[in-house]
């Protein structure tokens, strides 16, 4: 892990994997404070447990998430990982501290970090952490299953969410995408609540944001861009008649307004964009 504080002229070594096999996923941080210092790393899982480390100072140091408290982090299942194409597998909204993340492969879930114990005033708000999770049924696969997750805040901490993947093998392949409504606000992991569209993103789609300006979802992949306003419908993004051909293809990751694809290619969001259409 590097850091750069001189617009990427120079990098410094602040964390070196202590795993000799152990591979990096996602990386976010706590963006919603005035002062960013919380962040998580997470990685493939290590001896059948999630590889996850925090930071209170801004990167500069790094502890292992829940040291020694095995009972309180399940176990990874056989075949489950996390997929690292767009950097969103990682979601830390800011609600102390909290943290989700969406794994694949052949076992798809959603993990959220909830607190245990007593709440109290007077000391930490809670006695520890612990991740719970629940099944998404993606497709069972090496190359499949639930890629990035997206947050939108909503009244009182609470939030909801997106979640988005597929097959990376078959990009052109119809998906669909899981939506918690209203997350954090009574039964977390309520059956009712994970909520499959109901017209999907039209392929394989390795990254996810929410676009507060337009009040809309989008996600983007190999094959093409697709937005929704209600969570559950998606349509396509096309090129408009000035833009180049390709303007809504191979993207991997987003980061609004900016898009990322591969060989350093990048793309800025035009306000126009998700405008409705006239015929």
């Amino acid at each position: 892990l590097y850091e750069t504080s001189d617009a990427c002229n120079t990098w410094k070594l602040v964390f070196t994997n202590p795993d000799a096999e152990g591979f990096w996923d996602s990386l976010a941080f706590d963006f919603t404070s005035p002062s960013p210092s919380y962040g998580v790393l997470i990685g493939d899982p290590v001896k059948s447990f999630f590889d996850i480390w925090e930071t209170r100072d801004a990167g500069h140091t790094w502890t292992k998430w829940n040291t020694g408290d095995q009972k309180h982090q399940p176990h990874s299942q056989k075949g489950e990982a996390l997929f690292a194409a767009g950097n969103r597998a990682l979601s830390v909204p800011g609600s102390y501290g909290a943290f989700s993340f969406v794994t694949g492969g052949e076992v798809s879930r959603f993990c959220s970090e909830q607190g245990y114990g007593h709440f109290s005033l007077l000391d930490s708000p809670y006695d520890g952490y612990e991740l719970n999770c629940v099944s998404l049924h993606f497709q069972s696969s090496k190359s499949g299953g639930a890629f990035a997750l997206a947050m939108r805040p909503s009244i009182h901490g609470v939030k909801d969410v997106m979640i988005v993947g597929g097959d990376y093998s078959l990009a052109e392949s119809a998906t669909f995408s899981i939506y918690l409504p209203r997350y954090g606000d009574g039964p977390i992991f309520a059956p009712h609540k994970l909520e499959r569209s109901t017209v999907g993103p039209h392929g394989y789609r390795s990254s996810v944001a929410y676009d507060e300006f337009n009040k809309t979802w989008i996600t983007v992949g190999p094959n093409g861009t697709d937005a929704s306003d209600d969570g559950k419908n998606w349509h396509p993004l096309t090129p408009s008649p000035t833009g180049t051909p390709d303007e809504d293809t191979n993207w991997n990751a987003l980061s609004l307004p900016f898009v990322v694809g591969p060989k350093g290619r990048i793309g800025l969001l035009r306000p126009e964009a998700l405008l409705p259409t006239t015929n």
